[in-house]
């Protein structure tokens, strides 16, 4: 049996021709076949935002590890901050520290996209608090650039997994509304028909078809 739906309706057009006198007879719906072309089309482009939503998250990643690489350096130069107070050191490795764990999923999950809302916050609450962890933020010029970088590729990477998620949502509304319906509806029918042979192989074709949905429709 073919297992998609391209091959399954190229299958099926090879049965309309050798049973064409049957269906045109007892007015077999083609509804199924049709409406399936449609979904095969929202198939491919699901497929196809997968694989790009598959791939941007790569990059999402590589720059969400950059940020943390750039966190942790910030957090050594404070370190060796010699006007630092021993406090100031603990409580900015710890605010840094909290920061990293909203990227490795350690406390509150937060959307790449928001990660620079996030850190313009760390640095408010420790601008009279901790003016060393202050200081040696402002006087960085790397992390407020990766965290606009970061926001662009997480909202393409967002962008791709809507898109895909509407193929998938298109493609099982008409699956389970539509098709399915018409491919019972047409099994009933056969059974009205004088050929049972053509109406056992029509009937063997649309179970196996409805089965096959299952497996292509995700």
């Amino acid at each position: 049996m073919a297992k998609n739906l391209e091959d399954l309706l190229t299958e099926w057009d090879g049965l309309i021709k050798k049973h064409r006198a049957h269906l045109v007879k007892h007015k077999f719906s083609n509804k199924f076949a049709v409406l399936s072309k449609e979904v095969d089309a929202h198939v491919v482009e699901y497929k196809a935002y997968s694989k790009l939503w598959s791939e941007q998250n790569k990059v999402v990643e590589s720059v969400m590890s950059q940020v943390l690489a750039q966190a942790e350096a910030l957090g050594k130069k404070l370190k060796a901050r010699l006007t630092a107070t021993k406090k100031e050191k603990e409580d900015g490795l710890k605010a840094l520290d909290n920061f990293c764990k909203c990227i490795t999923h350690e406390s509150h999950e937060v959307n790449p996209r928001l990660l620079g809302k996030e850190w313009a916050e760390m640095l408010k609450d420790n601008k009279t608090k901790n003016k060393a962890l202050f200081a040696v933020a402002m006087d960085d010029s790397k992390m407020i650039p990766l965290l606009k970088k970061l926001a662009d590729e997480a909202k393409k990477s967002d962008g791709h997994h809507d898109k895909l998620g509407a193929a998938n949502a298109f493609a099982n509304r008409k699956t389970d509304m539509e098709i399915k319906p018409d491919i019972e509806k047409n099994i009933k029918s056969l059974a009205a028909w004088d050929d049972k042979q053509a109406a056992e192989e029509v009937a063997a074709f649309l179970k196996d078809f409805k089965k096959a949905l299952n497996v292509v429709i995700f």
